[in-house]
């Protein structure tokens, strides 16, 4: 997903794109009143547009007719995922979908999607924080000190799979992926443990071995 590329500011500049404007039935002016009460500037409007925009070419791309919870948070996880974006570029992506579809299309069917956390997620955190300290998380025996999240719905599931999510973070980090990246695996490993909580843990952590080795 191409989320840098700028296009036409024109909603309706692709065939494709009009066709899942009208069936979604998107009033442009609405969407611009929404950013109105927000107390949004001016100035952003137009780019909130586009991100709507490409968000609509990204379903026509892949003929997808009506949105889901699911479309949305695949393509929100690929925004805030993408090095190519400043955060504030991020956080404008998720804003400007939120804005959509819960203000614009009613809201219905996307109350799961997590989007303070995919927000969140953009933020840049202090050099001594304790996902970046890295050194400080070093434990006696040599071995990192999985943090699990403090708060918030997957809390709990965090807790459950302490061992496990150590694992994912060893891993994960030997690779030097980006603080970004590695949160959005992390959000998605814990959501997808979350809904199949009766799987074993060994056969998770079998699972998660052999992808690891794979890929």
């Amino acid at each position: 997903m191409d989320f840098s590329r700028t296009v036409n500011s024109n909603p309706n500049h692709h065939a494709n794109s009009s066709s899942i404007h009208a069936q979604l039935n998107i009033d442009w002016n609405l969407f611009r009143n929404a950013l109105i009460r927000k107390k949004l500037p001016q100035k952003t409007h137009r780019w909130y547009c586009l991100r709507v925009e490409r968000f609509l070419d990204y379903l026509a791309r892949n003929g997808i007719s009506e949105i889901s919870d699911l479309h949305v948070s695949k393509y929100l996880q690929a925004a805030v995922s993408d090095q190519r974006l400043e955060d504030w570029q991020a956080r404008q992506v998720v804003d400007a979908i939120r804005i959509l579809c819960m203000e614009i299309l009613g809201g219905e069917g996307f109350e799961s999607v997590p989007w303070d956390d995919l927000k969140m997620a953009t933020y840049a955190l202090e050099p001594d924080h304790a996902t970046l300290a890295r050194e400080s998380m070093v434990q006696a025996d040599g071995t990192l000190k999985y943090i699990k999240p403090k708060h918030g719905d997957l809390a709990d599931v965090a807790a459950r799979h302490h061992d496990l999510m150590n694992r994912f973070m060893v891993e994960i980090r030997s690779r030097n992926y980006s603080y970004r990246t590695e949160q959005s695996y992390e959000h998605w490993i814990l959501r997808f443990l979350a809904q199949h909580p009766d799987i074993p843990t060994s056969r998770l952590r079998s699972c998660m071995q052999s992808r690891l080795r794979a890929s």
